[in-house]
């Protein structure tokens, strides 16, 4: 078996898999799992960025012959074969051999071609990416308080001080509540005279946390409208400068921080298989069948973010991906002993949703609502549902749960150290 990636699908999947069954090769450019929920804590100094990361030889990928730091960059259905480049040395780009590939490659950020996101947008997928925006933040800090901030024109302070994230998702709202509480606690102390004018402006048109229950849509917005460092702006963005983003009014916004977060799209090498190998796509995800099986290939798989099962689209979550690798890795088991038919269909049951918004609160839907319905109108629903928490209660509940979920007991520890050293000390600004 060979397995492309080491996001939640790809990484449950090598942890889960039978390995007195299967010989197991993993390729990923990366070589370890990215707790992801936790990523934008990392961008502002209340986690370190190492706590939320789990090294994948951690689980056995100990030799170089069952990982490899490389690219996936084509598949040979007939021959059976992965095109590989490595992503270290100079190396030649080399093959692999399969009898069952497994691919969890995940997603990319989602530009929708619209002008200057790549070339001036800060995305926020990987860890690297989280560590650009924090560098981006404190070098702004520095310059709009440095030796030369009074000789800076009132467009570029502007620029500075004016933090944008584009995506009223759980990532957009995540990272702007913890940018939130970084400059109310810490920026306050650090650089007392920039405090009051730095401000972080959520830019959406979709409305925030779509997905959640209505009254917790609702408290979210209330909560962020009603603080003097945040502003929430219902609008578009149709273009990205160098110097803010153009709404859909005409406005611009001035900002030299704009972190997009507005949706994810496919991969390269997604859109590539397409194109040169057949391989069908639904909504630019790989078309599987309900044991998640390559639509018209009987030995591929795909799972996760890249992957789209016909007539039951579920939504590119961790949750998703990573109950879709346990499933392939009974399924896979039942197929090597012959029992073909003792695998139902993948069904995916919700366990809840959560998001953290600010000043240790947090929203947590329980509601159990079918993953693709639309959000139904605050009128249609009480704001006391059972299922709709919000709050500290929630905050706690996000905290607990996530806690729970990473990958490991050094994240176990490491997480929550980091968490305490937050709440005694204060973030770390420094910047390196």
């Amino acid at each position: 078996m060979v397995i492309l990636g080491t996001g939640w699908a790809s990484y449950a999947l090598a942890k889960s898999v039978d390995r007195e069954l299967f010989d197991v090769t993993v390729v990923s450019p990366r070589n370890h799992f990215l707790f992801t929920p936790l990523l934008a804590s990392t961008c502002t100094g209340t986690l370190e960025h190492r706590s939320i990361i789990e090294h994948v030889r951690r689980i056995g990928f100990r030799s170089g012959a069952d990982f490899h730091l490389a690219e996936a960059t084509d598949v040979d259905p007939e021959a059976k074969r992965v095109m590989c480049e490595p992503v270290v040395g100079t190396g030649e780009p080399y093959t692999l051999g399969y009898d069952v590939l497994v691919m969890g490659i995940g997603s990319d950020p989602n530009t929708f071609g619209l002008e200057g996101v790549q070339e001036h947008a800060l995305y926020l997928k990987e860890l690297a990416h989280a560590r650009t925006i924090r560098t981006r933040v404190l070098d702004n800090l520095e310059e709009a308080t440095g030796a030369m901030a009074g000789r800076l024109s009132a467009a570029r302070r502007d620029e500075l001080l004016n933090v944008v994230v584009v995506g009223g998702g759980p990532t957009g709202v995540e990272f702007a509540s913890e940018f939130y509480d970084m400059a109310v606690t810490d920026v306050v102390k650090y650089y007392p005279s920039v405090a009051d004018s730095l401000k972080v402006k959520l830019v959406t048109g979709d409305g925030l946390l779509s997905t959640f229950h209505a009254s917790l849509r609702a408290y979210t917005e209330k909560a962020i409208t009603s603080r003097a460092n945040m502003e929430l702006v219902k609008h578009n963005v149709t273009a990205v400068k160098a110097n803010g983003v153009v709404l859909d009014n005409g406005e611009v916004i001035p900002s030299a921080c704009i972190v997009w977060a507005a949706g994810i799209g496919e991969r390269p090498l997604t859109t590539h298989l397409e194109a040169t190998r057949g391989f069908p796509l639904l909504r630019r995800r790989f078309k599987v069948n309900g044991q998640l099986q390559l639509d018209g290939f009987d030995d591929i798989y795909a799972l996760g973010d890249c992957a789209a099962i016909e007539d039951n689209v579920h939504p590119q979550t961790a949750q998703v991906a990573e109950t879709q690798a346990y499933y392939l890795a009974d399924h896979l088991k039942n197929v090597v002993y012959g029992r073909h038919d003792a695998s139902q269909p993948y069904h995916f049951q919700s366990k809840g949703a959560l998001a953290y918004i600010g000043s240790y609160r947090g929203v947590a839907d329980f509601s159990m609502a079918q993953l693709n319905a639309k959000p139904k109108p605050a009128s249609s629903e009480s704001s006391a549902s059972v299922g709709a928490l919000s709050g500290f209660h929630a905050w706690l509940v996000w905290r607990s749960a996530y806690l729970t979920k990473l990958g490991s007991w050094r994240a176990r520890m490491q997480v929550p150290i980091d968490w305490m050293k937050t709440f005694i000390f204060g973030r770390d600004l420094s910047r390196f």
